[in-house]
């Protein structure tokens, strides 16, 4: 198994085992997406990509009650908490598909989820390449998820800046804690702990902002706006909504 396999089984194993105690930690606080709304329809469809408990759900059914929202991960545990949270959300048309964004036809599992034809108005990709290995599987991802993308549609993008915060450089650790070494990884790599009803380890890469400007070019699209939010920092994640060329 090579590095990037390693990785993302790390990843694999971390929302298996802490799924249920992640999901409790996701607030409903959305905030640093009201900039997305205004490139959304009245009545948009939504691809959640990523999408964890499908806490977006809840907060975009708020702001465009007549949602239509397919959430994907590829975490068992994270949908069934995700069930519950459409669930109860009685204006969406909520569906959601176990699938993981590294295997190379994921796209085909979710095209036949939408009517002849139809393609997203906005695609979601929060806190998610960050845990993909290597520049090329993200520019990958994206490329694919600009494909399901409607005419006017808009990917929207988010990266944790856990390297700006002393907090989060602390908590990394030595790669030789799982039987790898600082030199097979990217800069901007880390391995990160996990302390919350349980204990777990995630890998995570730091993608900044001239990086995720790389990402976007790579995947041939076009950057709308770009901001920071979140965190008691409102730096916290730097985002980007993107278009096709």
């Amino acid at each position: 198994m090579d590095t990037a396999q390693r990785l993302l089984a790390l990843n694999r194993q971390f929302y298996t085992t802490c799924a249920g105690a992640f999901a409790r930690t996701r607030g409903v606080n959305q905030a640093g997406l009201l900039p997305s709304l205004p490139f959304l329809p009245p009545t948009p469809i939504v691809l959640d990509l990523g999408c964890g408990q499908a806490r977006l759900a809840g907060w975009l059914a708020n702001q465009r009650p007549s949602l239509t929202y397919i959430g994907v991960d590829a975490s068992a545990g994270l949908l069934h908490a995700a069930a519950r949270t459409v669930a109860s959300l009685a204006t969406v048309r909520a569906q959601l598909l176990l699938a993981d964004v590294t295997a190379p036809d994921w796209p085909a599992a979710v095209l036949p989820l939408l009517p002849t034809g139809v393609r997203f108005d906005a695609i979601y990709a929060l806190a998610l390449l960050h845990h993909l290995p290597g520049f090329d599987l993200r520019a990958t991802v994206l490329r694919q998820a600009a494909r399901l993308l409607a005419p006017a549609g808009v990917l929207v993008v988010s990266y944790w800046q856990f390297l700006d915060e002393a907090r989060w450089r602390q908590r990394q650790l030595p790669w030789e804690t799982i039987g790898l070494t600082a030199g097979e990884m990217d800069p901007g790599d880390a391995l990160l702990d996990w302390r919350r009803d349980g204990h777990g380890l995630r890998y995570v890469h730091h993608v900044t902002p001239a990086e995720a400007n790389d990402l976007a070019a790579a995947a041939d699209l076009q950057i709308a706006t770009t901001y920071h939010a979140d965190g008691q920092s409102k730096h916290l994640n730097f985002f980007q909504i993107l278009a096709a060329e």
